[in-house]
């Protein structure tokens, strides 16, 4: 079954619209990389699905224009 990620992001310098992200698991490593198209509010769901049936931790690294 699979799990939805969810995630709201921002900066206090940059538009979310400029902000990039990767979603890690401790286990399989690099899920996916994001440019973000989140809404206003800077919610964003997109994320790939997960193959692998076991436990994970899920992170979600947020980049904005500084670094």
């Amino acid at each position: 079954m699979p799990i939805l990620f969810e995630a709201n992001v921002g900066d206090a310098e940059d538009d979310v619209s400029q902000l990039t992200g990767i979603w890690e698991s401790d286990t399989i490593g690099v899920l996916e990389e994001v440019a973000f198209a989140p809404n206003a509010t800077g919610q964003t769901s997109d994320f790939g699905m997960l193959t692998a049936e076991e436990e994970h931790t899920i992170t979600l690294t947020v980049t904005d224009s500084s670094g």
